[in-house]
């Protein structure tokens, strides 16, 4: 199935089925194995991190909305 122009998207989208690897209902984030393949080795605490993204977002969300199309 087809939706054209959705959004301005002159292309449409295409609906197709899940792939094998897309068809686990469940994620299992492991930060011991982003941090030995990819050397991620976060700084800030989630509770402290997440709340300042947030209010980073409130904050610039009116050059966010020039700058960007949803």
């Amino acid at each position: 199935m087809v939706a054209s122009n959705f959004r301005g998207n002159e292309a449409g989208i295409v609906y197709m089925s899940r792939r094998d690897w897309d068809k686990g209902k469940t994620r299992r984030a492991s930060m011991e194995r982003a941090k030995r393949i990819l050397g991620y080795d976060p700084k800030t605490r989630m509770d402290v991190g997440l709340p300042a993204m947030h209010r980073w977002f409130r904050e610039n969300w009116e050059n966010i909305q020039k700058s960007a199309s949803f």
